[in-house]
């Protein structure tokens, strides 16, 4: 073999596996993926005519969890949540238990992938699915109760950072909100701040 057809053959080679490992680059990250998280929210306060009491929201901790799957860079997740906060409306307190399960669609910016390949990657999303809104509340001391399932969806920002090769450390902002409730005729609304861990499988 002359020269010219080596160099041939090697350029070849190079360029064939620079696709192969282009192609690793790209779409490295597929597959199924769990995550666990905590956050501090705040709900808005429900303002109220001037005969009436405004209702105001203590800061409250909430837990989540999701399972989902990465398709190059979009994640599509399945995700269960749970918080409780207090209230005071005057003189009057309760508290109000709120259990959501949604529907999280992501998109990755400008990628998303392979922890090791991209050590910090931003991303956006959005979710959809229904609340159970359950309160709590005590004027005059007497316990009433208030429940209502409703339409629910949530507007998500965040970053990831590479632990390793599977875990991920989530940093993010989410706001939150409701349908009306039937009780109240109000909705839930909250900004939270959230840290969370993501295993890939």
């Amino acid at each position: 073999m002359n020269k010219g057809m080596r160099r041939l053959c090697v350029a070849i080679i190079m360029m064939t596996t620079e696709d192969i490992l282009a192609e690793e680059v790209c779409h490295p990250g597929d597959g199924p993926y769990a995550s666990i998280g905590v956050g501090i929210s705040k709900i808005q306060s429900w303002k109220r005519s001037a005969m009436q009491e405004d209702t105001h929201f203590h800061t409250n901790p909430g837990f989540r969890v999701a399972i989902g799957s990465q398709f190059s860079i979009f994640r599509v997740e399945f995700e269960p949540s749970y918080s409780r906060a207090h209230y005071t409306t005057g003189s009057s307190s309760g508290h109000l238990n709120l259990i959501s399960t949604l529907g999280n669609f992501y998109l990755g910016l400008p990628f998303e992938g392979h922890f090791a390949t991209y050590p910090v990657a931003p991303y956006v999303a959005g979710g959809v699915g229904f609340s159970s809104v359950r309160a709590n509340f005590n004027p005059l001391q007497v316990q009433n109760q208030g429940h209502s399932t409703v339409l629910s969806y949530q507007g998500i920002a965040g970053v990831r950072f590479a632990l390793n090769d599977k875990v991920g450390l989530n940093v993010e902002y989410r706001y939150f909100s409701t349908e009306k409730l039937n009780y109240t005729g109000r909705r839930i609304e909250s900004h939270s701040a959230n840290l969370g861990l993501t295993y890939r499988f």
